[in-house]
């Protein structure tokens, strides 16, 4: 299929086809309103009996939430004091916004949209995750009440539209829906929340449509805190056949870019942002976007799918920081935090995976934890065509240990108990810290190892869709347990520790670096990675 493009080469045209999978229903705006929990007690004051529902945040944990936590490094999003002099970019922001949503209000066939907030977070989540009241997502600010209103209104339009089998009326309304690239679960999120970036500034509302073929998306993992970003529709087949069907493509696409389906799916356009070059990358930086993707802003919908970060730099652009700080609060070392936090609050799954076996340890009082994430690398962990003994394992990951047991002596109180929680993509490795270290060492030594991107397992059977779920609900479970830590001690080739460093709303306590290479005694204590720096890397932020 030939498609036309605005700012980028053609997409290309010869994979083969996929059969696209049911899409999730209007029905699901109502679905996640609460959230049922039972049988879980590692924070007896947050979680409910078997079987009571957990609703809303009650009002006693926002107070006590609002006290905020002890810790200095914590950022802040409070506002400066002339926050509220309007600027014309926050200005037109809002007006943006506000009149998408009264577009897609207009365009619905039903007179109510259906909920536009649910059900928040249970009050578990947000004690355990004090860093979500940093993005205000505990009292959902203004933007957020207005951009829920958006996308519940072009959700329920669209679903309605397609209940009636209006095929035109369905691609009126403005999206930019996610689709996961054939990568891990920490890169389709750094991708997923510069998209969410991009549909902000555009008035589009963002949807994420797990594709056949394609890992799953991070839905499978969160539960929808202020709406349900489940693409509201089925897309056709031919439309999936332009995505890179190789992992290791990389895109000729300028970032802010699209190519534009030809007839009759005009009303789509492609977004291609995997593997970009830094210098192309960083064009996000620069441009205005407030028309993406350049060219044609007006087409109704862009697919796009992604495996890298931008959500740093997009914060520092000089078209749209003023209207990041001041419409919605955030600044470059919190966009991506709370772009997640926006998006995902931990499902029933994951809690009952990670609550009691790693989160209740990690929130212990008193207790200083040390995260520590090795990566050695795909082949090594899932391919297993070169496995490395025990012993050398932990002679690679000697300078993380290093850098612990430093960050130890400078930082830990006399007699302060200390736990190093360790992940990392061996499971040889995980056992071998905990032979070496004991009870210090806290980490899940019995996980199966399934990377979600179903070509770099060696076993087909682990291909299965719940199989590759359960691996979704995993990944975000130990990124989320590995952002309750002090410090960070991370690979520096890797987004997910990355990912679990940035969720954690803490700087100053940051530390990257490589396996096997003697850089610790340069690096830990005194010299944590800047914000800056971190984003910068491998899969950037």
């Amino acid at each position: 299929m030939q498609m036309s493009s605005a700012g980028g080469a053609a997409a290309p045209a010869d994979s083969r086809g996929r059969q696209a999978a049911s899409a999730t229903t209007i029905g699901l705006l109502l679905v996640f309103t609460t959230l049922t929990l039972s049988g879980h007690s590692w924070i007896t004051s947050s979680w409910s009996a078997p079987g009571q529902a957990v609703l809303a945040v009650s009002t006693a944990a926002r107070n006590q939430l609002q006290k905020g936590p002890p810790s200095s490094r914590l950022l802040s999003t409070s506002q400066p004091e002339n926050a509220d002099e309007s600027t014309p970019a926050a200005e037109a922001a809002e007006a943006k916004i506000a009149a998408a949503a009264a577009a897609a209000a207009a365009n619905s066939t039903q007179a109510s949209p259906g909920p536009q907030l649910l059900g928040g977070y249970p009050a578990a989540v947000l004690d355990t995750f004090p860093q979500i009241k940093q993005c205000g997502h505990d009292g959902p600010k203004d933007w957020l009440r207005q951009y829920a209103q958006l996308h519940a209104a072009a959700t329920a339009a669209t679903a309605a539209a397609a209940a009636a089998g209006n095929t035109s009326a369905t691609q009126q309304q403005r999206y930019l829906v996610s689709i996961p690239h054939l990568s891990g679960t920490a890169d389709h999120t750094i991708g997923l929340v510069a998209q969410l970036l991009l549909a902000l500034l555009g008035g589009r509302a963002f949807t994420e449509y797990a594709a056949p073929g394609r890992p799953p998306g991070l839905a499978a993992a969160c539960d929808f805190p202020h709406f349900n970003w489940s693409h509201p529709q089925r897309l056709p087949g031919a439309l999936l056949e332009a995505l890179p069907q190789v992992a290791t493509s990389r895109t000729s696409m300028q970032p802010n870019a699209a190519v534009r389906y030809p007839p009759p799916y005009e009303a789509y356009a492609l977004h291609n942002l995997v593997n970009p070059l830094d210098a192309q990358l960083e064009a996000l930086g620069r441009v205005n976007l407030t028309d993406f993707p350049a060219g044609m802003a007006d087409v109704p919908v862009v697919l796009s799918t992604s495996n890298r970060g931008a959500s740093y730099m997009m914060l520092t652009n000089p078209h749209h920081k003023d209207t990041w700080w001041r419409h919605y609060g955030l600044r470059p070392e919190s966009a991506f935090m709370c772009g997640f936090w926006a998006l995902c609050s931990p499902n029933a799954a994951v809690q009952r995976m990670y609550g009691q076996r790693f989160w209740g340890p990690l929130t212990e009082p008193g207790v200083m934890r040390i995260g520590i994430q090795v990566r050695f690398g795909d082949k090594l962990a899932f391919l297993h065509s070169a496995a490395l003994a025990p012993s050398a394992l932990l002679a690679l990951a000697a300078p993380y240990f290093a850098c612990a047991q430093a960050l130890e002596e400078a930082y830990a109180a006399p007699g302060q108990r200390v736990v190093w929680f360790v992940i990392s993509d061996s499971g040889a490795f995980r056992k071998a810290a905990v032979k070496r270290y004991g009870d210090k060492v806290l980490t899940d030594d019995q996980l199966q190892l399934v990377h979600v991107a179903c070509h770099l397992n060696d076993d087909p059977s682990l291909c299965k869709d719940s199989t590759l779920q359960l691996a979704v609900q995993h990944s975000v479970g130990e990124m989320l347990s590995f952002s309750l830590a002090d410090y960070h001690i991370i690979t520096r080739s890797s987004g997910f520790g990355r990912v679990g460093a940035w969720l954690s709303g803490r700087w100053g306590n940051l530390y990257e670096l490589s396996p096997g290479a003697d850089d610790a005694g340069e690096v830990c204590p005194g010299r944590p990675t800047s914000p800056a720096e971190s984003a910068a890397h491998f899969s950037r932020m």
